[in-house]
């Protein structure tokens, strides 16, 4: 070990100019040992130890049995905390004078500082032998058995030590932690009494007394007596330690500060890192978790909790890369943890590292809910960036599960008609049920393709579902006509066709195209019988134009827009937003992006055309746009609860919390009953460390809507985080009934305080 300089005082300059004069004396008179001897004494004086050892064997040399230069010797090279030559300096000493009571005992201090303590008792043994008044030798035997736990043994010690010095305050402070760990509190106590009547100020004895007055029940004489032993010496790590453990165990804030102040004095406290760590799971800072956690890693690198903890810390404090570290770390102590592999493809979602994502799901093989969301939002994210195999595998693993779920039906069919496996998305398409009944963009595109490799049969049944299609386009009825001729049935279509003319579900003047259809199919009396129908229409009503289409897609549930009321034909910024939609389902965002922007050149004066476009903007991702649409829509009509509603999950998602919890409040105020808003209000309480406000919440959104899967989820995990696991699992178990959380596409999580594993995912309300 490296010589520390300290620095030089007025005393060391006068034993520097002794030294001088001693060094020429050894100098000028090489056979005298003595000038050597009392270079060493001088050197070790001045902390040079190095210089110490140095003289000290010159004097040796000149004097090869001088036993005090051995002892002295001895003492410097434990200094030098080189305990192994400082063991040997000694024993010569012993053996040039075996009754030296010190050098047996400075013997036993250098066993104990290289882990020997029998070695070290049997070293102090010989030295209070050869002199019975050594009670420090005896203290140091006392402090060996303690250590071991052998209270017996060193009971009698300490006595026997105090009995030839009882002004001895350490002594009498140990042999009343003695009494202390043998159950004697009163004798305990006695004995601290003594050591602070010797020294008022030996902070050891008061931390004591604190650890006694408390394992009597008398918590105001515990903290009375640890405040006393912090402001006699604030630099014991295990003073501050015990007044942090007793504030921690009655939750008082001061505990933080004392548990930090405890670990700047001791790195290496573990107990009180440990301590800190669960400080910060009841309250959270994440910072300082991280910090914590950064430490208790380093000690315990292979413990998986502390991992999985510095993971979430950093993923909440959106230290990605460092919260990705930790989970790579845990996949090389357990590559196959399917649970590290589902936080892994979570976080690398949020870096939008899709490929990386993908390969860690796929060593994923639970079913839990939450894990089979998590498969159709990455399925999701990856169709719109056109992996459509990686997606198509998302959501197969899904349906091995959840074969009732027809929007994975119908992403498995888009897949595939991409992939142009034609008849297999045919038969994905008809799993989805009605769902996409009278889509055009699914079924004419397979209608003609079967149609043109003379699958007639399937032609037809793609034509099927499009049913009020042929109510919309009349001038799709040639086409209609021409596959079910094909197919064999064409009778079906044309009676079909009547009875919409019948029930007035197509405008009257198409009578005429039916008798078209007719002749065709070489029935000229029906014909006639139609052609007839028409010539007896009232004479306004034979001019009757065709009711037009407007060609959109289907808008998703959350995009979904009943009409306007009070104007029935769209204007043209609507039918822009139309086609924004009708691009965006299939597919193409740039061109979606670019409806967006033609709509925007007109002008949009009504406040559900806004609302509309702040959809779009939604789904597209754009989310600084899409609060501005609704802030647009909200300035035309304030008293609209949903418009705020979605202005306010826009803000939650960018990390505006303030002013989405007032956006959110303000749609409790229009509409007390609105679940969504309460759910979201609970999440943000909940964020801030508000538990007791975010309970109420979540209990007021299950008080409007009883199967909300998300509240019940919620509420189970803030009770986990609160420590009530019985609450906790019925709450999780109820959700899991429901169908467990629900995550829509193209909403980010929104970060919670530590602990909280899951929160919902809500999406844009429709109007």
């Amino acid at each position: 070990m490296a010589q520390q300089q300290r620095p030089k005082s007025f005393a060391d300059d006068i034993l520097l100019e002794d030294l001088q004069a001693i060094l020429r004396q050894q100098a000028e008179d090489p056979d005298n040992h003595l000038p050597p001897y009392q270079a060493g004494l001088l050197f070790a004086r001045l902390g040079e130890f190095e210089d110490s050892v140095l003289s000290y064997r010159l004097a040796i040399e000149r004097l090869p049995d001088f036993q005090q230069a051995y002892y002295n010797m001895g003492a410097s090279y434990s200094a030098l905390e080189r305990y192994g030559e400082a063991e040997q300096a000694y024993r010569k000493a012993i053996e040039l004078d075996a009754v030296d009571s010190e050098a047996w005992a400075n013997l036993g201090s250098v066993h104990e500082r290289q882990g020997r303590p029998d070695d070290a008792l049997s070293s102090y043994a010989k030295a209070v032998e050869l002199e019975p008044r050594e009670h420090q030798a005896r203290l140091r035997m006392g402090r060996i058995h303690a250590a071991r736990g052998d209270y017996e043994q060193a009971r009698p010690i300490y006595e026997e030590a105090l009995a030839h010095n009882e002004n001895t305050h350490e002594g009498w402070n140990e042999l009343g932690l003695t009494h202390y760990h043998l159950g004697d509190l009163a004798q305990a106590e006695q004995c601290y009494r003594k050591a602070l009547s010797l020294e008022d100020d030996f902070a050891k004895a008061w931390n004591n007394l604190g650890n006694l007055r408390l394992a009597q029940g008398d918590e105001s004489g515990a903290e009375e007596a640890y405040r006393a032993a912090v402001d006699r010496d604030g630099s014991d790590a295990d003073i501050w330690f015990n007044l942090g453990e007793f504030y921690f165990q009655r939750g008082n804030r001061e505990a933080e500060r004392c548990l930090w102040r405890a670990v700047e004095i001791d790195r290496d406290d573990q107990e009180a890192w440990t301590l800190l760590r669960r400080w910060y799971q009841q309250h959270p800072n994440h910072a300082r978790m991280n910090a914590v956690l950064q430490v208790l890693t380093l000690v315990r690198p292979d413990d998986h909790s502390l991992l999985r903890e510095l993971a979430l810390v950093n993923e909440y404090l959106r230290n990605y890369p460092q919260a990705m570290e930790a989970l790579r770390k845990l996949l090389l102590l357990d590559p196959d943890d399917g649970e590290t592999h589902v936080a892994a493809a979570r976080l690398l979602l949020k870096q939008d590292s899709l490929s990386e994502a993908f390969g860690h799901m796929e060593q994923v093989r639970s079913t839990a809910p939450e894990v089979l969301d998590l498969w159709i939002h990455l399925g999701q994210r990856l169709m719109h960036r056109d992996h459509r195999e990686e997606a198509e595998r998302c959501f197969l693993r899904v349906l091995e599960h959840r074969p009732e779920v027809p929007e994975l039906w119908e992403y498995c069919g888009e897949v595939a008609m991409a992939q142009g496996h034609w008849e297999s998305a045919f038969e994905r398409f008809e799993r989805v049920g009605d769902m996409n009944r009278n889509d055009r963009h699914v079924w004419m595109p397979l209608t003609r393709h079967f149609h043109e490799r003379q699958q007639y049969g399937l032609a037809a049944a793609c034509l099927d579902h499009l049913e009020e299609l042929a109510q919309y386009l009349p001038g799709l009825w040639i086409e209609y006509d021409e596959v079910y001729h094909k197919a064999g049935r064409r009778a079906g279509l044309l009676a079909s066709l009547e009875r919409m003319l019948e029930l007035g579900q197509v405008s009257a003047g198409n009578w005429e195209r039916l008798s078209e259809l007719y002749e065709r199919a070489d029935q000229p009396d029906e014909a006639a019988r139609c052609r007839a129908r028409l010539e007896v229409l009232p004479r306004p009503f034979a001019q009757e134009p065709e009711q037009p289409y407007l060609d959109v897609a289907r808008p998703s549930p959350e995009l979904a827009l009943e009409p306007e009321e009070d104007d029935p034909v769209e204007s043209q910024a609507e039918q822009w937003i139309a086609n924004g939609e009708s691009h965006l389902h299939e597919g193409r965002p740039e061109a979606a992006v670019d409806a967006l922007n033609r709509a925007r050149s007109e002008d949009i004066p009504r406040y559900r055309t806004w609302f509309r476009m702040g959809g779009l903007y939604y789904a597209l991702g754009k989310l600084d746009e899409a609060e501005a649409a609704f802030g647009r829509s909200a300035q035309l009509n304030t008293q609209e609860p949903i418009v705020w509603y979605n202005m306010g999950v826009c803000q939650a998602e960018q990390g505006r919390f303030s002013q989405a919890e007032a956006n959110f409040s303000r749609v409790l105020t229009l509409k007390r009953r609105f679940a969504k808003a309460w759910n979201w209000i609970g999440l943000l309480h909940f964020q801030n460390g508000r538990t007791a406000q975010a309970r109420g919440a979540f209990v007021r959104c299950l008080a409007v809507n009883r199967e909300s899967a998300n509240a019940w989820h919620n509420l189970g995990m803030l009770y986990r985080a609160t420590g009530r696991e019985q609450a906790a699992d019925q709450c999780l178990e109820r959700s899991g009934r429901l169908g467990g959380v629900n995550e829509l596409e193209g909403l980010a999580s929104l970060k919670l305080p530590f602990g909280v594993q899951s929160v919902e995912r809500a999406g844009l309300e429709r109007l």
